[in-house]
């Protein structure tokens, strides 16, 4: 006879294969998979849409989890395989969201480069990690425009991060130099940051003259 466990998401039926879990809807968050120091809420994956089931074998959850947090320790809930049952919405008009703009190699995911859009089951972009120290999402490489994002909390718009690829303009009149550079620490508008140039100079920046490398 199977054993019955409560998640914080569903009911897992302990069967011998596989193990069943119940979602809330048709998205697959780390919760649902593993125990891990990062946001338990975070959407991995998703029931494909027409379809009322989605198995998942331990190698695939691992790369789903290891995609979405490189570097992330955590343990798996099951063994073998998971069958995830998904519930349809009442809804798809949550509050998911969309990259507004380019978003360069390591740069927080903000407010400002992020818009609102339907939890229709598009592909998250591949690119979308999260930086436990900084505690923000992140881009691990650069992310497109228009790219899917999930229902990830995103930071302030006015925080740039340690490690973003920013551009610093300087000059006086019309005369203006940009040079590429590399926040060493976090810091909000209105304040000076220390950045680090190509040729290793350390520099204290004012955040004004400064803006995210989208070539990155």
């Amino acid at each position: 006879m199977p054993s019955f466990l409560t998640s914080g998401v569903g009911v897992v039926l302990a069967a011998s294969s596989p193990t069943v879990l119940n979602l809330p809807d048709r998205n697959i968050r780390v919760a649902d998979l593993a125990n891990a120091p990062v946001p338990n809420t975070a959407i991995v994956a998703r029931v494909p849409d027409g379809e009322s089931s989605l198995e998942i074998d331990a190698e695939k959850a691992i790369r789903l989890l290891r995609n979405r947090f490189p570097g992330a320790k955590f343990s798996l809930k099951f063994q073998g395989t998971i069958r995830l049952l998904a519930r349809d919405e009442p809804s798809r008009n949550a509050a998911c969201l969309e990259a507004k703009t380019d978003i360069g190699a390591n740069a927080a995911i903000t407010t400002i480069n992020v818009q609102q859009t339907e939890c229709n089951g598009r592909e998250l972009a591949p690119q979308l990690g999260y930086d436990s120290e900084r505690g923000v999402p992140i881009a691990r490489s650069r992310i497109d425009a228009g790219s899917f994002l999930g229902n990830i909390r995103v930071a302030s718009e006015d925080v740039i991060t340690k490690g973003e690829a920013l551009k610093l303009r300087t000059g006086a009149g019309a005369v203006s130099v940009e040079r590429s550079v590399v926040s060493l620490q976090t810091s909000q508008k209105g304040r000076k940051i220390f950045v680090r140039t190509n040729d290793g100079e350390v520099i204290a920046a004012p955040i004004s003259k400064l803006e995210m490398d989208d070539e990155q």
